[in-house]
């Protein structure tokens, strides 16, 4: 089933500034290619990485409907009145850093718009530019442009010190989410500095620190929830050690598939340890989201994972294990990104900021004195919202490995084409030029990602040689 906002949706980009912006009315004819909204970010410098975000309350007497532009560095969540409505930007460099346009029907009365922002920094992956971090907002038309704008609208930020961040690679850190650190509703909030303004893809005099937009030529990932995840072990244990060769079920299997359903919920005992494995019968890309009550200090660990792998660990000896069938786990061990997050005894609901990729997830539990209550444990799946045909070719094995090829294609296609979304999460040429040819051919009418990858590789040329960048976007 798709996950979507009721009220808020992203339509196709255009600037909400187009042409020549005149900034000083007393003078119009002194127009530049600036847009009057311009970046905010936190009013003292953060090391990074950090989580933070931006809010803004809006009271209005009437009913109607808003539209504009948004986008952030690093990446952004943005949310309307407690619902996630949508991720960016669309990934890109500095001559051509995205935004996306949304539209909202606001009722009358209250609504509060969140953008919850983070910046890793030299932790980010290898995919993700970073020039200056902060927010940029601007409304479409003057009446919104007053409303809603960062620089003219009455924005606030706050630091969200509960996120940590630990062993960076390719793909990005692992994430760590402790909410006994999470700041009281009303606390924190500050007045964000102003930066440079917003444009329409042109500085005059253009610094390191300048973003050159352009509208993205995508539309919102599609995001849905997963059907069909089994629990397929349970027990003592850590998230990679190797699971036994028997079957390994310590009683409680039936009661992890009745969470995992959604028709009961699942009590770890105070003081309990162990881990349950989950398979989603198909290899995903996705964001693990979890819910909760009371538990106190406790800890849920999830680990992705390709495949279970057999043989030596890598700390037991110098070869890695070797993968066998991709449905086969007894006696295997997983590896792969671990995320974690603390409960502070309240109810709680969470996700990872950025998506894992697999086949496999090891979710292993430490709970201290007081129990946990699980109720949510799902897969929300992520990628391009496209839509291959099913091929027939009139023989059952061409068939079947069709299928394996165009689901192969499905998990490389996000907001550029990847090699390997486990592993990389970057975007070659060679590989990028297959992918689109395929695509063009199994999608001839959306040619969105197509464009959106090519002018990747183009804005890589602006070096002395005028090479092609070997992956692109890439730090």
């Amino acid at each position: 089933m798709a996950i979507v906002h009721p009220i808020l949706q992203r339509i196709p980009a255009s600037s909400p500034f187009p042409g020549p912006v005149v900034l000083d009315a007393q003078a119009p004819w002194v127009a530049v290619p600036q847009w009057p909204a311009c970046w905010i970010e936190p009013p003292a410098p953060h090391a990074t990485p950090w989580v933070g975000e931006f809010r803004l309350v809006l009271v209005l007497s009437e009913a109607e409907r808003v539209r504009f532009a948004a986008s952030a560095d690093e990446r952004y969540e943005l949310w309307l009145d407690g619902m996630l409505g949508d991720r960016g930007p669309d990934r890109g460099d500095a001559v051509r850093w995205h935004y996306a346009v949304y539209e909202a029907d606001l009722a009358a009365g209250r609504h509060e718009l969140r953008f919850r922002v983070w910046a890793l920094g030299p932790m980010a992956p290898s995919a993700q530019i970073s020039i200056r971090p902060g927010l940029l907002v601007a409304g479409c038309g003057d009446a919104a442009h007053r409303m809603l704008s960062t620089g003219v609208a009455a924005w606030e930020w706050r630091l969200l010190p509960c996120w940590s961040f630990t062993r960076a690679g390719i793909t990005g850190p692992e994430e760590h989410l402790d909410f006994r650190n999470w700041p009281e509703e009303h606390s924190g909030w500050e007045v964000p500095a102003p930066g440079r303004h917003g444009n329409n893809g042109f500085e005059l005099y253009p610094g390191r620190e300048s973003h050159l937009l352009a509208p993205t030529l995508l539309p919102a990932q599609r995001l849905t929830r997963m059907k069909g995840m089994r629990a397929r072990a349970s027990g003592q244990g850590a998230a990679g050690d190797p699971w036994p060769v028997e079957a390994a079920d310590d009683g409680n299997i039936g009661r992890w598939q009745a969470l995992v359903d959604g028709v009961a919920t699942l009590t770890l005992p105070a003081g309990s340890r162990g881990r349950v494995l989950l398979d989603l019968g198909t290899y995903a890309c996705g964001r693990l989201k979890l819910g909760w009550r009371q538990g106190s200090g406790a800890v849920l660990a999830s680990l992705w994972s390709e495949a279970a792998q057999f043989g030596p660990r890598p700390e037991e000896a110098a070869a890695q294990g070797r993968k066998a069938d991709r449905a086969a786990w007894a006696g295997g061990w997983f590896g792969g990104p671990q995320d974690s997050w603390t409960g502070d005894g309240q109810q709680r609901e969470s996700h990872t900021l950025w998506w894992r990729a697999g086949r496999f997830i090891v979710l292993e539990w430490r709970v201290g004195e007081e129990p946990l209550e699980l109720a949510l444990l799902e897969v929300e799946a992520c990628g391009a919202p496209l839509d291959p045909p099913v091929i027939r070719t009139g023989d059952a094995d061409w068939d079947r490995l069709a299928a394996v090829c165009v689901r192969t294609l499905e998990v490389c296609a996000h907001e550029t084409t990847m090699d390997c979304p486990h592993y990389e999460q970057l975007a070659y040429a060679g590989d990028s030029r297959i992918q689109l040819l395929c695509w063009q051919a199994l999608c001839p009418g959306d040619a969105g990602l197509a464009l959106h990858t090519l002018r990747h590789f183009h804005a890589s040329t602006l070096n002395p040689g005028m090479w092609t960048a070997s992956s692109a976007p890439s730090r």
